[in-house]
């Protein structure tokens, strides 16, 4: 059983090309699923069945998780069982017919214009780590990109003359994003007169680099993020992945094309990115009801 899933885990990292953070938690979902598989008795692939698929789905609502996190582990007890089956190690997907929880569709968070502002004012630029901070927090408000996209850019990947930047998103998909004068002018600040100080001990192609030289990883763009927001929007809850949000609404509200920003953000499907024209009717409703005579 433990085979199994090494094999599951290998084939989203090799064959799928699945991030990181998508493979480590689609096989803890499965784990846990052979976990509940093992204290029912079930000691081979041929016991599963959708009763089985089901009573793990409750055991885990039972456990108190929310109903987008049972969700997400439904998902991943599908690709599993696809995956079974294509390798010729089940004869049937023992997930058919069993219905997973509905998650809320939750309307990601964002913020105004003015408090992006405040946040992005907030690095003392004359320093080293607070020029670094400004341009990390710059080029994702300018790109939309994910935190481990950030920290995953080379030097190279900026193309200073034409104010782009390449980045690897997930599943290893690139894609091509502007930057805007802002950003790069932040960039170009901290690459020409304070990177050289990160770099001191060793050579690395990394654009975003640690106090001892190494590159930057996915948590040290959130403590940098954490660092500056409760000066800039006290009591918001904010993450690198607010900017990102913050990114896609502020385009959508000014009038930008709903294709153009999914190409922007790298999202697979259209759908994807259309939660972000409902924060926009939110917002209006919201106008609407404080501004209209008769709401």
């Amino acid at each position: 059983m433990r085979d199994l899933k090494e094999r599951f885990v290998a084939y989203l990292q090799y064959e799928l090309g699945a991030s990181p953070n998508t493979v480590d938690a689609y096989g803890r979902d499965v784990a846990a699923f052979l976990e509940t598989a093992e204290s029912n008795g079930v000691g081979s692939p041929g016991g599963f069945s959708s009763a089985l698929f089901r009573e793990f789905l409750a055991g885990q609502t039972r456990r108190g998780f929310s109903a987008s996190s049972v969700a997400r582990r439904a998902a991943s007890v599908r690709t599993f069982a696809r995956f079974l089956l294509r390798e010729g190690v089940v004869d049937h997907d023992f997930t058919n017919g069993a219905a997973g929880p509905r998650s809320m569709h939750k309307l990601p968070r964002f913020l105004s214009t003015e408090e992006v502002g405040r946040l992005l004012a907030a690095p003392d630029r004359s320093n080293p780590q607070g020029a670094r901070d400004a341009a990390v927090l710059e080029l994702m408000y300018a790109t939309g990109l994910r935190a481990s996209e950030t920290a995953a850019l080379d030097l190279a990947d900026v193309d200073w003359d034409t104010g782009y930047v390449r980045c690897r998103g997930k599943g290893g998909k690139e894609r091509i994003v502007p930057i805007g004068s802002h950003a790069l002018n932040s960039l170009d600040h901290y690459v020409a007169n304070f990177r050289p100080h990160f770099a001191r001990n060793g050579q690395t192609d990394a654009l975003f680099l640690s106090r001892t030289g190494r590159r930057l990883r996915r948590v040290d763009i959130f403590r940098i993020v954490k660092r500056y927001a409760p000066q800039a929007c006290p009591g918001n809850h904010v993450s690198p992945h607010v900017l990102r949000h913050c990114f896609a609404t502020h385009l959508l509200s000014r009038g930008a094309d709903l294709r153009a920003v999914q190409e922007l953000l790298g999202h697979s499907s259209v759908a994807t990115t259309e939660i972000y024209t409902h924060i926009d009717v939110q917002r209006l409703k919201e106008l609407h009801s404080r501004y209209h005579p008769r709401p």
